[in-house]
């Protein structure tokens, strides 16, 4: 791109983000007329925006509301977006009950009836298309002489933002990226469709982590009409495959080769091929003038660079032959494929600004789906560069902050410091959408020698919180070190202290330090208070949960009891609560197990209705609705409310992927894991958990190598080796799985070293169960009776120290199928046994006709 066209794309910018222009300047440094004309129309534009920006703030205001109420079956609740051809508004679907997004086509034109074909042409093509990253539209009408299009409201920002305001992401980003969105591409063209349309301002990052495919204006039926003209030729012209442009039609090619400039631009912040005008980018594709990825972004891997390479070829018959083939490329590119940070991190080439301005009024719910510009300089500056900037949107995808757990001035000070810690990293993540809050233990994992900017890089954070905290006779006392990512990056220090009665405010004044230092938005319905006012509650709360997260229960109910005593309005030590009796119903010890969980759940919603807004509880609540109650799609919708106010709750993440599991949804699953990953990208938890997926779809290898992957991150984590053992018993490799299973036994032992509390830590009957099943299988059937009788032994005494799938799969591998039957209607009927479709250690039973009713009844139960 020549020093003129950037000259004009940053002048554009500039008129974008309302910033003062030397227009004699800018166009003393012009040379062709074109160019010159060009500028006066973007003058004129600037005079238009003046006008705006000077009108009073009510006038602002109104415009924003509809001029009406109704269209349809909607209510109109906002216009969010206008452009040259409609309006896009924020309104509320009865039927559906939620809000949708409406993109109502203006009248008044002389080619209305083109466009409303065109819109109607999209609901069409979108209705036929029905995958997890594409957005879902729920119909197209014509009502009042007006055409309209609903789809879900998407409330996130482009990928063309982002890399704009931010810099380009990583290989390892933009290759998870592109694998959400080569799945969106196979499922529109296994509609038998093409989209035509693939740029990074038809993507949007939705909160939450969800890449969605937008905008099928474009789209049409593949095998459609060649185009006789280059005028009917569809799509931003930068993101075109050569033989399109040059009159051939759209093919499955040209959309991977789409796909593959979106991900060149996200790697690179540039394109295969550049120009500032559609004569010259058909020049330069005629002579193969390209941009070198290696030369822009020499860090970028070889395998990375050559999978996009592949995919811009400019031979069709080079590229990938489908989407999913370019998927499969993209997964391989790595030696060890992990999840990357979906907030990039500016690496030292800067990409070419663009049009994104900084808005500092409310953020738009809107959707870039709709194609809409924001105005008319935006709609001159994509005359001239292929380029859009769309509606403004919801929420920012901003920068993702780690914290080192804060050390203490003495060791009287260790239970202040981490308490401390952990509530500044919650407390930042329900006061803003707009900042990742990786989990503590994230930096825990990295070795503690490594420097600030290594660990940064390391866990693909931008930001590092540390600090040292000290309680004495006087107050609480905080210092607090900001940090930055980069060569040259910044660092900030305060230091906060608060008298006695006042404790809690220290991490109010450093969560409210950060917001401001970060230029983040905080959410309107959280209160800015102190969590209690009484510093006893404070403390036995913060001591309450050191020992909850060390797993001494009792301890830890014994003071979270005492902080809700003292001040029965502290939520935050209720949801603690609820998640220590929780944990605690596995141990039982004098206390039912039933009577644990009812507990639980009284002290989540008391919780709840303290404050709404406490992710804990509602992580606990989704847990008990899934596990004990069985309603998935109440659990479902209380894991997704825990994960948006504290997205760093790995317990809750963990057992949402589980429930996902359970009703078969494992790509959700997957994702759900992927976005913990984002936010703790060293921890084995997760890698044991999509391990779990594969064992239950039967990929074994896959399995097998997901659990070792975890036992390298972590030698010792006994549940890896213990569903390596299952893994193993289930592909009919007995000798490494007894290996494994000794493994866990002995891994379990270590943390759980009293013989008497593991008799009754279901866990550990569980691990024996398959270890007699390992033991079946193998031919040692006299030790796996053994095994058997202990564990009925154990179930008489203490029904919940054993599931009845623990026994009834021991059954069935020493061929008792009746036996093995009757517990796992026991089971059913208890709701202690899930995955019955589905687990292979049910295999021997699958063909009793028997099982397959308990299968229904599994189904039937979990609603």
């Amino acid at each position: 791109m020549t020093n003129l066209a950037v000259k004009l794309f940053d002048t554009a910018a500039s008129l974008a983000d309302g910033a003062q222009i030397d227009w004699e300047q800018v166009e003393r440094a012009l040379s062709r007329e074109s160019d010159r004309r060009l500028l006066h129309q973007l003058r004129v534009v600037a005079g238009v925006a003046d006008v705006h920006r000077s009108a009073p703030e009510g006038l602002k205001t109104q415009q924003r509301r509809p001029a009406i109420e109704t269209w349809g079956h909607l209510q109109l609740l906002e216009k969010v977006g206008e452009g040259s051809f409609g309006e896009v508004y924020r309104a509320h679907d009865a039927r559906l009950r939620r809000d949708v997004a409406l993109k109502l086509l203006r009248i008044g034109r002389g080619d209305a009836t083109d466009r409303a074909e065109r819109m109607l042409h999209e609901g069409r093509v979108l209705a036929r298309i029905r995958h997890q990253n594409v957005v879902t539209v729920h119909g197209a009408e014509e009502h009042d002489g007006r055409v309209g299009l609903w789809m879900e409201l998407i409330q996130g920002e482009m990928l063309a933002n982002i890399v704009t305001t931010r810099g380009p992401y990583s290989a390892e980003e933009a290759a998870l990226i592109g694998q959400d969105l080569c799945r969106a591409l196979a499922a529109v063209h296994g509609a038998g469709l093409l989209h035509r349309d693939l740029k990074a301002q038809n993507v949007m990052r939705e909160q939450g982590g969800r890449i969605v495919l937008m905008d099928f204006g474009a789209g049409e039926r593949q095998h459609g009409p060649r185009p006789l003209l280059k005028a009917r030729i569809t799509g931003t012209p930068l993101y075109l495959a050569p033989e399109v442009i040059s009159g051939g039609p759209s093919t499955v090619q040209s959309d991977v080769y789409g796909l593959g400039v979106l991900l060149f631009h996200l790697a690179t912040g540039r394109f295969p091929v550049e120009a500032s005008s559609y004569e010259e980018l058909g020049d330069k594709h005629e002579t193969g003038e390209r941009v070198s990825m290696r030369e822009v972004r020499p860090d970028l891997p070889d395998t990375f660079v050559t999978v996009l390479e592949r995919a811009v070829h400019p031979d069709p018959a080079q590229r990938y032959a489908s989407a999913g083939a370019f998927q499969k490329a993209l997964a391989t590119s790595f030696a060890v494929p992990t999840p990357a940070l979906l907030v990039p991190t500016p690496p030292e080439t800067k990409a070419p600004r663009g049009f994104v301005g900084r808005w500092t009024g409310r953020p738009f719910a809107l959707v870039a789906s709709l194609g809409l510009a924001l105005g008319l300089s935006i709609v001159l500056a994509l005359i001239l560069l292929g380029r859009d900037r769309g509606v403004a949107t919801l929420g920012s995808g901003g920068p993702s902050l780690a914290i080192r757990a804060f050390a203490g001035q003495t060791d009287d000070d260790t239970y202040f410091a981490a308490g401390l810690t952990a509530e500044i990293a919650t407390e930042l993540a329900r006061t803003t959408k707009a900042v990742t809050v990786m989990p503590v233990e994230a930096v825990e994992r990295v070795p503690s020698d490594t420097g600030t900017q290594d660990l940064l890089k390391t866990l693909g954070a931008q930001y590092l919180v540390e600090g040292e905290a000290h309680e004495d006779a006087e107050g609480g006392f905080l210092t607090l070190k900001l940090s930055r990512a980069g060569a040259y990056g910044s660092s900030w220090e305060w230091s906060f202290e608060q008298p006695r009665g006042s404790l809690s405010q220290l991490q109010q004044d450093a969560v409210g330090r950060l917001v401001r230092v970060l230029e983040v938005r905080r959410r309107a319905e959280v209160a800015r208070v102190p969590t209690t006012a009484d510093d006893e509650a404070y403390r036995m709360y913060l001591r309450g949960r050191y020992h909850l997260l060390r797993y001494d229960y009792e301890k830890a109910i014994e003071l979270l009891r005492g902080a809700t005593s003292r001040d029965p309005n502290y939520a935050q030590a209720w949801a603690a609560l609820a998640r220590a009796y929780f944990w605690r119903r596995e141990f039982p010890s004098g206390t039912r197990r039933d009577q644990m969980i009812e507990a639980a759940r009284d002290a989540a919603n008391r919780a709840l209705q303290i404050d709404a807004n406490v992710g804990e509880a509602h992580g606990v609540l989704a847990s008990i609705v899934d596990q004990i109650d069985w309603n998935l799609s109440a659990a479902h919708r209380e894991f997704e409310d825990a994960l948006e106010l504290n997205p760093a709750d790995e317990a809750s993440r963990g057992d949402f992927a589980v429930s996902l599991m359970a009703a078969g949804r494992f790509e959700d699953a997957r994702r759900v894991l992927e976005r913990g990953r984002l936010l703790d990208p060293l921890t084995p938890t997760f890698t044991v958990y999509e391990g779990q997926i594969a064992y239950y779809q039967r990929d074994y290898e896959a399995a097998v190598d997901r659990f070792q992957r975890a036992l390298a991150m972590s030698p010792e984590l006994w549940t890896a080796h213990r569903w390596l053992c299952s893994a193993y018993l289930a592909s009919g490799e007995t000798t490494r799985a007894r290996s494994q299973c000794r493994e866990a036994l002995a891994a379990k032992q270590e943390h759980v070293p009293d013989e008497a509390e593991r008799r009754f830590d279901f866990a550990w009957n569980t691990m024996l169960s398959e270890y007699g099943q390992v033991l079946a299988k193998a031919g040692s059937e006299v030790q796996a009776r053994e095994i058997l009788e202990e564990l009925l032994r154990i179930h008489s005494a203490s029904p919940d120290a054993v599931r009845p799938y623990a026994i009834a799969y021991l059954y069935a591998s020493l061929g008792q199928t009746d036996e093995a039957l009757h517990w796992l209607e026991q089971g059913v009927q208890e709701r202690r046994v899930r995955f019955l479709a589905m687990d292979p250690q049910a295999d021997p039973l699958r063909s009793d006709p028997r099982f397959a009713s308990l299968v229904a009844r599994e189904a039937e139960l979990q609603h």
